[in-house]
């Protein structure tokens, strides 16, 4: 079995304790663990202990000294009904392996033939639509859209929503594909802070085909106000991401997107003299002002 298909395996078997812990209409606050081990019989009690002190680390339940009761508490409830305790129980490397298929590289020609690269991704609401940066449309017009193994999914006949203002969104209505495991936004105020780890994917600057998915791991750096738009802000990260990237999803611990990277700023400071090159990034829960995304 390779590393994804056992990452993929691990994280339905964690999905399903979830279930067993969480899922069930009752107001206990402690479970035995032998009702656990009953209930998962066909995994043994083994494994079933080894994936309880995994959500154990994380966090999303308690295990009692006696070591025969479970303790449940509201982060783990909140994991299993936000369908996201894999994604933090495993991590990073279980987030890219899960959702990789869902970043596509969206390529784009100016007025005098030159071509450009962008990202975007699928994402679960709306359906069929990928979200990625309205820059990347300035003065261009869009070729095609390729998946990670370089297959056409899309071509310039689609329909494009950009945001206007200063959000710097912009979405494509496009199938999608077999397989993809569409990003899930974080909707709602207050989704992101300030030092919360995160992981950005993108395509690297277009050269030819030559080009890769990545991901880089980092971190929210401040929330800044978004300049033109009053009661509006921006996320900044450090600039681990390639021009390339604009569009890409800047994914939060529980595998839900929280923004989209978008231009470079110069952030100049008079003394002592100092400039810094930041990426921003417009916060996923602003795609909710483009016509037909979401109706909170």
């Amino acid at each position: 079995m390779n590393g994804q298909a056992h990452l993929a395996e691990i994280a339905q078997n964690l999905e399903r304790l979830a279930e067993a812990l969480y899922g069930l209409p009752r107001d206990a606050i402690e479970v035995p663990i032998r009702e656990i081990n009953d209930a998962l019989r066909d995994l043994g009690d083994g494994d079933v202990e080894q994936l309880l002190q995994q959500m154990r680390q994380t966090g999303l339940v308690q295990i009692l000294l006696a070591g025969d009761v479970i303790r449940l508490n509201a982060a783990g409830k909140l994991a299993h009904s936000s369908r996201c305790t894999s994604e933090l129980v495993l991590g990073e490397q279980f987030i890219g392996s899960k959702y990789r298929n869902s970043v596509v590289h969206i390529i784009v020609r100016n007025e005098l033939g030159d071509e450009s690269g962008g990202t975007g991704f699928f994402v679960s609401e709306p359906e069929n639509r990928i979200v990625t940066a309205g820059h990347i449309f300035d003065g261009h017009r869009l070729v095609r859209i390729e998946d990670i193994s370089g297959n056409i999914v899309a071509d310039g006949e689609v329909d494009i929503q950009i945001a206007g203002g200063r959000l710097d969104l912009a979405t494509i209505r496009c199938d999608q594909p077999a397989g993809v495991t569409p990003f899930r936004i974080a909707w709602g105020d207050n989704t992101v802070s300030e030092l919360e780890r995160i992981l950005i994917f993108g395509y690297p600057p277009f050269a030819g085909h030559n080009v890769a998915l990545v991901s880089a791991s980092t971190q929210i750096i401040a929330l800044a106000p978004l300049t033109g738009e009053p009661g509006k802000h921006s996320l900044i990260v450090p600039r681990l991401a390639a021009p390339g990237c604009s569009g890409g999803p800047v994914v939060n611990k529980a595998g839900l997107v929280v923004g989209v990277v978008s231009r470079d700023n110069i952030l100049e400071r008079a003394h002592p003299p100092q400039f810094t090159t930041y990426i921003s990034a417009t916060p996923a829960s602003y795609l909710q002002e483009l016509p037909g995304i979401r109706d909170l």
